[in-house]
């Protein structure tokens, strides 16, 4: 009888280790999804699967802290581009915690250049400033270097100076951003083309027309054939194309390039 019990108590702890297990690779599976639909601009239909992983990831004594800190960091990503700017920050705010306790330089370069993008969206470049330029800080530091967050964080410093409208510190930026995105092992092109097009509108700010419409026009092609016809980030270039096709006096581009934007934007709103 001993025995039995005996047996009956390894099969029952047998079968909640496997259950366990079960549930991890489904908040695993749950947060690759995920990732992949955010690679799309699919946002909406991405947020209830990091949900799903997060909440599964922080309750479980066997929950993977990297993927808390990644889940939290990418939610909050998410929030921003929902407009929902305070759950953003609260969020990453979280996320940055915890990588700075891990000593996580990298994933913490990164999680301050999205907490800067944030409040850049709320229009407080002044609350940005000092989040990406420790971010900068920290991403020099990197051993061996890593290119892409470097870029990444400088992208973002060129745009907070576009904003305080410093055009020449924001191309001298938009530059390093490119350069360090030339060195990077695997072409990134959804990193190069925001560059670009960043760029781009600098050089319109600088008067430089024709340079602004070149850089504009590369950024396209590169999304076109890199990220397809339909990705997010190529609405914001054709939206941002068109502006200063308008300002040139291009109406008739000016309206073409900002029929497309509006298409591929109403494509990724989830049909009902």
């Amino acid at each position: 009888m001993r025995w039995a019990i005996c047996i009956l108590v390894t099969a029952a702890a047998s079968a909640q280790e496997s259950d366990v297990k079960s549930q991890l690779q489904k908040a695993s599976d749950a947060y690759r999804e995920a990732t992949v639909l955010c690679d799309a601009g699919r946002y909406q239909e991405a947020e209830p699967l990091f949900q799903r992983a997060l909440t599964f990831h922080r309750s479980h004594p066997e929950g993977n802290e990297g993927y808390v800190m990644a889940e939290l960091h990418n939610l909050g990503v998410i929030a921003r581009k929902r407009g929902d700017h305070q759950r953003s920050l609260d969020l990453l705010g979280e996320s940055l915690a915890m990588n700075r306790r891990s000593n996580a330089t990298r994933s913490t370069a990164i999680t301050l250049t999205e907490m800067a993008n944030t409040y850049r969206a709320m229009d407080k470049p002044y609350d940005a400033d000092p989040l990406v330029r420790e971010a900068i800080t920290l991403a020099e530091q990197l051993d061996p270097p890593d290119p892409h967050t470097y870029a990444t964080a400088c992208n973002t410093y060129g745009a907070l100076h576009i904003r305080l409208q410093d055009v020449e510190g924001a191309s001298r930026w938009f530059r390093r951003a490119l350069e360090a995105a030339s060195r990077m092992p695997a072409k990134q092109p959804e990193l190069e083309a925001s560059v670009m097009a960043n760029l781009a509108t600098a050089e319109f700010a600088s008067g430089n027309g024709a340079a602004a419409l070149d850089l504009f026009r590369q950024s396209i092609a590169m999304q076109e054939q890199y990220l397809g016809p339909n990705h997010p980030k190529l609405a914001e270039t054709l939206a941002s194309y068109s502006s200063v096709l308008r300002r040139l006096r291009y109406k008739d581009e000016a309206a073409e390039a900002n029929r497309r934007a509006v298409q591929i934007r109403n494509s990724l709103v989830p049909q009902r």
